[in-house]
């Protein structure tokens, strides 16, 4: 959360609820938590099942949009689908490009949503043991002229600096953990 010293709102991890501090992060407020993520989830789930009209599928206490053990490990779609409904665009960013091509000062340009790998050999374990994806969702964004990790893992935000610092920071993301980037856009 914020604080006096810290303008800056910033939520911290709780189960695997990574998508939503992300999501909340990079918007600068609590606009949404576990149970409308949820939401978002079943109404994914529902339409999938629909699509397939499988009666099974519908049944099953498992959805394929959010983690199997009900603490979030929240599906690329369940992300889109929040950022839509508030009329933001969401560009799945093409790495093939290089991070150069992302267009930071972009006057429609809110941030970022960053999906990765996390080092973490907890987080490791538990994706090889199918108990989780392993990855993690973070926000980078541009507050008050300068660009921040909101990660919320970390105690609080951490400056990243020019936009060549912000472009460099995700090659090395990139690079070590097969991120992948979501370009929010008003």
């Amino acid at each position: 959360m914020n604080s006096e010293e810290n303008p800056i709102y910033h939520e911290r991890q709780r189960y695997q609820l990574c998508a939503v501090h992300a999501i909340n992060n990079l918007l600068q407020r609590p606009q949404y938590d576990k149970k409308d993520l949820d939401l978002i989830a079943s109404q994914l789930s529902d339409e999938k099942d629909f699509r397939e009209k499988s009666l099974f599928r519908s049944l099953s206490p498992s959805n394929a949009y959010k983690g199997w053990l009900g603490l979030g490990d929240y599906d690329v779609s369940v992300l889109i689908k929040a950022f839509q409904s508030l009329d933001l665009e969401v560009v799945w960013f093409d790495l093939r490009k290089g991070v150069d091509k992302i267009d930071l000062d972009d006057p429609l340009f809110v941030g970022m949503i960053v999906n990765f790998q996390p080092e973490s050999v907890l987080k490791k374990v538990s994706s090889a043991l199918g108990l989780t994806s392993g990855r993690h969702w973070k926000a980078i964004s541009k507050i008050q002229g300068s660009f921040y990790d909101l990660d919320s893992e970390y105690d609080s935000p951490k400056a990243l600096g020019s936009n060549s610092d912000v472009k460099l920071f995700l090659k090395k993301l990139v690079d070590r953990s097969q991120a992948q980037i979501l370009l929010i856009n008003k």
